[in-house]
């Protein structure tokens, strides 16, 4: 039966009557869909002959009716022809409208594919990122590309970068549990609104929610408008990230509220990022279907998932949105992180490991303003 998630995502594990109605149906429907195709086909060709000077419009309708066919086979794959190693699950729009349903296949992992359609069919490969290492190991990487354990070189290449004397890595120590939400927004959005006399630039923050950033944009939002900072945020007005980089730019005082894409991909240098700001470290939700999968095979050869899987998966993502201050030789700026797990947890060492050698202080919000203001000073 389909079981709903908080997410709005459905993972559907029918039983064997009902899986069995569902193929039927879907074979039903696909027969009668062929039908009709066949059926259109043979009009639009009686068409051609009768009216010549229309083959235009004939072949565009022929090309509708081609794709229409494409798209009714392949939710025949979904719904019917299960492949093994793969996740299956359903999601419903931001407002859970399960009129509008979108559904999904992943594999569980690319490993073997990687290796036998890729890496087993070309002489040499090369692989460049500045976020390839888990605490200066290649494991986690190769492990789920799927490269072979022979004939692999590596060569970890220290970053041209001084962050000792360009950055400094903040946490405020009285900061509440990022469980408790409400709390939590209240007071990112303080630390916001404080943070921007001290910095007097363009900040970018990153949110592992959505929801997060909306309600955080809420809350924030007339708090500048009164301190004559613009506020851009992502999926707010419908803005695509190019617009939305393009506009933070035009801007001397801006806060730019990201999620999801907004972690990696983006080239903010100089005076266009002056501080960072990550909410919480990003983790990957327990709920998502592929981690799911991915965890239940860790945890059925006897593996802890959380150090094996989530750790590595949220560190290289921390490693990915760190990057986006620093991007040139000359570039100034602090990140705060507003998670005090990164210094509490036993795991948290795990990330503060895996970035560059950068100065790094945990204490009180007051003492991080004093800080921000004598460092964009000097």
């Amino acid at each position: 039966m389909p079981t709903k998630k908080p997410s709005g995502t459905i993972h559907y594990r029918p039983s064997q009557y009902e899986g069995k109605f569902v193929m039927e149906v879907v074979e039903r429907i696909s027969y009668m869909i062929d039908t009709l195709q066949k059926e259109w086909l043979n009009c639009i060709a009686q068409l051609e002959d009768q009216h010549p000077e229309e083959s235009t419009l004939w072949r565009k309708v022929s090309q509708l009716i081609d794709d229409f066919t494409d798209e009714n086979e392949t939710l025949r794959q979904l719904l019917v022809h299960e492949v093994e190693e793969h996740v299956y699950w359903m999601e419903a729009g931001k407002t859970n409208a399960f009129d509008r349903l979108t559904l999904y296949r992943r594999p569980i992992s690319i490993a073997s594919s990687m290796q036998s359609y890729f890496f087993d069919e070309v002489k040499s490969v090369i692989m460049t990122s500045a976020t390839l290492t888990v605490k200066d190991s290649f494991s986690f990487i190769k492990n789920t590309l799927g490269l072979p354990k022979e004939n692999v070189n590596e060569l970890k290449v220290e970053s041209p970068f001084s962050y000792s004397k360009q950055a400094q890595l903040l946490v405020p120590s009285d900061f509440p549990d990022i469980k408790q939400e409400e709390e939590y927004i209240d007071a990112l959005s303080e630390f916001i609104s404080m943070l921007t006399s001290h910095v007097n630039g363009k900040m970018l923050v990153l949110f592992t929610s959505y929801d997060m950033l909306k309600k955080t944009y809420n809350q924030v939002k007339p708090q500048l408008e009164d301190l004559n900072y613009a506020l851009l945020a992502q999926g707010v007005k419908g803005e695509q990230r190019t617009r939305l980089v393009k506009n933070f730019r035009k801007y001397e005082r801006a806060i730019l509220f990201g999620t999801s894409t907004f972690w990696e991909g983006i080239d903010l240098p100089g005076e266009d990022v002056r501080a960072l700001i990550i909410v919480r470290l990003p983790f990957t939700p327990p709920n998502d279907p592929v981690y799911q999968a991915k965890a239940n095979e860790l945890t059925m050869r006897n593996e802890n998932s959380f150090q094996k899987l989530a750790i590595p998966k949220a560190v290289l993502r921390f490693k990915q949105g760190f990057g986006r201050l620093i991007r040139t030789k000359d570039d100034r700026g602090l990140v705060y992180v507003l998670d005090k797990r990164l210094v509490e947890a036993r795991y948290g060492n795990s990330f503060i490991r895996s970035l560059p050698e950068i100065p790094h202080t945990y204490t009180s919000t007051d003492e991080i303003l004093s800080i921000t203001s004598d460092f964009f000073e000097e």
